[in-house]
């Protein structure tokens, strides 16, 4: 499937960053049976071009008649300009279960992403990533961060030579892994792997 202009609505207008019209950004909304892969790719949004602002979000519901799933998606290419590129951000798809256990979706995409704030004191002693698709260009660098200092041993590789989807990673932290309450996750992935792919991601926390 493709793109559908009449499944796309802007719901919010006004966030004034600058004069001008370039500056007003705006939030829109999106459904569609497509994949979110699909909807992340480059040039998706095309033929919506000409309304949508770099910095402009879009929240998506996709593959409605499949396994619904969601996102917000940021306009990372010049106002106007084609191909329309987005940004996903990372979205929590299951929250905690006994307090031990919860999955993240991660774009392998270069940049920082905010995951938690733990809701109580736990020890992050596990991270597992399973990769969907194969990512193009080089080895993804996964760094977990608590309150943006990079947790010992808490670094994922994605190597780019003959990736794939199900390829399995692991990290054991050792050290800077105990949370408290209000402290934040995050995880900042580089290396420019290319193929806009997203890593399902598995925390193993102790409370």
């Amino acid at each position: 499937m493709s793109f559908d202009i009449k499944a796309m609505s802007t719901i919010h207008r006004g966030g004034r960053l600058a004069t001008g019209v370039d500056g007003v950004k705006s939030r829109h909304a999106y459904w569609s049976n497509d994949l979110m892969n699909s909807i992340i790719a480059s040039g998706y949004f095309n033929d919506a071009a000409d309304y949508l602002k770099k910095g402009d979000l879009i929240e998506v519901a996709a593959d409605i008649d499949g396994t619904p799933a969601t996102n917000i998606l940021v306009v990372t290419s010049a106002s106007g300009a084609t191909p329309v590129t987005t940004q996903g951000l990372a979205t929590v798809t299951q929250t905690f279960v006994g307090e031990k256990f919860m999955e993240l979706s991660i774009p392998v995409t270069d940049g920082t992403y905010q995951l938690l704030a733990f809701p109580k004191a736990g020890t992050l002693a596990e991270i597992k990533t399973l990769l969907d698709g194969a990512i193009t260009t080089n080895d993804a660098v996964l760094t977990f961060k608590k309150n943006g200092v990079a947790i010992t041993n808490g670094v994922v590789t994605i190597a780019n030579s003959g990736s794939a989807a199900g390829d399995l990673d692991t990290a054991t932290p050792t050290a800077g892994n105990d949370f408290a309450a209000g402290d934040k996750l995050t995880v900042t992935v580089s290396g420019t792997p290319g193929g806009t792919k997203n890593a399902k991601t598995s925390l193993l926390i102790n409370a």
